[in-house]
């Protein structure tokens, strides 16, 4: 199977086959390459909802700290007064 950007070759698992001392054979197994593909695309999707939600959360969680912050500068902030009086 072509997976296009990554490719997978799943290596064989070896393992001898024995009755007492006495070997009987070498079972060999090997996995389909689909299985880890999806298990790459399943993994590439929950990180990419865990950034997103990163995102979300440090942009609420930064806006909210700006308005902590700001909240003095705001309050001290002075209204201009007009330098000449206008008492004819």
């Amino acid at each position: 199977m072509d997976g296009g950007i990554v490719s997978i070759d799943a290596i064989p698992g070896t393992a001898e086959v024995t009755n007492g001392w006495n070997q009987i054979g070498t079972l060999t197994l090997k996995s389909a390459d689909s299985f880890a593909y999806y298990e790459l695309w399943q993994g590439a999707q929950r990180m990419l909802v865990a950034l997103v939600a990163a995102i979300i959360f440090a942009a609420v969680l930064g806006n909210l700290l700006l308005r902590i912050i700001l909240k003095p500068l705001a309050q001290l902030w002075i209204r201009p007064r007009p330098l000449v009086s206008d008492a004819s």
